[in-house]
C-alpha cells in the first residue's frame, strides 16, 4: 500500500524471490511509472493497482481481487497522511489478509513502517529528520 516510487518493493522483491507483490500507489500521476521501472524484469511483482488507504473494504476487494493476502506492508505513509487513510488501511487490510485458521496457522499481517518513536525518541536520525 502506498508503495511510492517503488523502491521498497522493488527491494522486498529482490530479498523474497518466492513471494509475489502486488504495488499500490494513490497518485496516479507519475508514481505508477516509477513503480514499473524500479521493478523492471521482476517477475514476482504485479503491475501496480491505484487505491485510496482510505476507500471502503469493498473498494480494496474490488482493487486488489479476492485472494486472501499474506501480507499488507506500508512504508512511511501513516505519519504524513490523514487519520482516515490509516483508518482505511487497517479497515481495508481486514478485508483482503488471509483468516487465521482452525489448524493454528495465524492470519495474514499489517506491517507498518515509519518513522516512529521509541520512548519519546527517534531511533535514528534519518527518522529524525523524517517530517
Amino acid at each position: 500500500v502506498a508503495s511510492g516510487t517503488g523502491q521498497h518493493v522493488a527491494h522486498l522483491a529482490t530479498c523474497f524471490p518466492g513471494l509475489q507483490f502486488l504495488p499500490s500507489e494513490f497518485d496516479r500521476e507519475d508514481l505508477p511509472d516509477s513503480i514499473r521501472a524500479h521493478s523492471l524484469g521482476m517477475s514476482n511483482v504485479l503491475p501496480p493497482v491505484f487505491l485510496d488507504s482510505s476507500s471502503s473494504p469493498s473498494v480494496w476487494k474490488e482493487t486488489v481481487g479476492e485472494v486472501p493476502f499474506d501480507a499488507v506492508i506500508v512504508a512511511n505513509m501513516c505519519h504524513i497522511s490523514p487519520w482516515k487513510c490509516t483508518a482505511g488501511l487497517v479497515c481495508g487490510a481486514a478485508a483482503v489478509l488471509r483468516a487465521p485458521e482452525a489448524s493454528g496457522r495465524g492470519g495474514g499481517l499489517l506491517c507498518i513502517y515509519g518513522p516512529f518513536l521509541r520512548n519519546g525518541k527517534a531511533t535514528t536520525e534519518s527518522n529524525a529528520r523524517f517530517d
